[in-house]
């Protein structure tokens, strides 16, 4: 759901579309493209939306304008294969957290400075797939 609580985005990962829905009438308003293989989506403070997407050959996270669906910026995630076997992402105010599935490591992004490539926080972890948060360790963001 859009930070203003007036719309729903849902991934089409076979279509490789993103559709935008009326959270009151739950009316679909919008389709639009996506990058390939959309698979997690989570909301960033200022009218944003961070799309993870991926397969073997390609993958990465696009951040949209939630408003005018305009593409903001795409950064990839490094790795050989990363995408093939799907991903845990989940985001903490502007600060990103990604998990690859297959070579088994937790990234770190800072969704304030894009230039900045991931950290990682995590190697070679048993499949990590889903993810939480507990704000019990607040310091894993200055590691």
């Amino acid at each position: 759901m859009t930070s203003d609580n007036g719309n729903i985005w849902v991934i089409n990962q076979d279509e490789n579309t993103i559709s935008v829905i009326d959270s009151e009438t739950l009316v679909e308003l919008e389709k639009f493209e996506a990058a390939t293989q959309p698979r997690r989506l989570v909301n960033l403070p200022d009218d944003r939306m961070a799309v993870i997407y991926g397969n073997r050959e390609t993958a990465g996270i696009r951040i949209y304008h939630t408003q005018t669906r305009k593409v903001l910026h795409d950064l990839p995630i490094p790795g050989d294969g990363v995408g093939a076997g799907g991903f845990g992402f989940f985001a903490v105010g502007s600060v990103g957290f990604v998990s690859t599935r297959l070579d088994g490591r937790i990234l770190v992004y800072d969704f304030t400075n894009l230039e900045a490539p991931p950290r990682t926080l995590v190697v070679n972890h048993e499949t990590p797939d889903g993810m939480n948060w507990t704000p019990l360790r607040l310091d894993v963001f200055n590691r």
